[in-house]
């Protein structure tokens, strides 16, 4: 097995933070991975989680020795699932209902958009300074 591989997801457990993957060069059936751990960036006091979709493509890290200790690195973009925003400036968020966070580093801007149902949901103390409503905005 090689050291660093692309494959698909083909199988996610949530619960446990791993998933399966599917090498589909190796073979007319390909060859399915063991659960391998989702690399996050943080996992004590600060956590981020992720989990990659089903046929997602990955790429994986295997420790040297063979294909039995290995990690879900991560995603990348390519022709079927293309870059979502083309400034090194911004950060983005989107999911597959169409609500995106995005935070513009230039403009200052943080741009929240929700699907037609969608809820905001804010635990805590909400702290508006020099308020404007724009788009008929009632609400507040």
């Amino acid at each position: 097995m090689r050291q660093i591989d692309i494959g698909r997801i083909s199988a996610v457990y949530p619960e446990r933070a791993t998933a399966r993957v599917l090498f589909d060069d190796r073979g007319v059936e390909g060859v399915v991975s063991r659960e391998l751990p989702i690399i996050s960036k943080g996992s004590m006091g600060v956590k981020e989680y992720w989990m990659p979709e089903v046929n997602e493509m990955v790429l994986c890290a295997f420790l040297e020795g063979g294909g039995r200790q290995g990690f879900i690195i991560g995603t990348f973009f390519n022709e079927a699932d293309p870059v979502p925003v083309t400034s090194e400036k911004i950060r983005h968020l989107a999911f597959p209902d169409g609500a995106s966070v995005e935070y513009d580093m230039r403009s200052k801007v943080m741009t929240v958009v929700l699907p037609e149902s969608g809820v905001l949901d804010i635990k805590g103390t909400v702290l508006v300074e020099d308020l404007i409503v724009r788009n008929g905005g009632g609400g507040l």
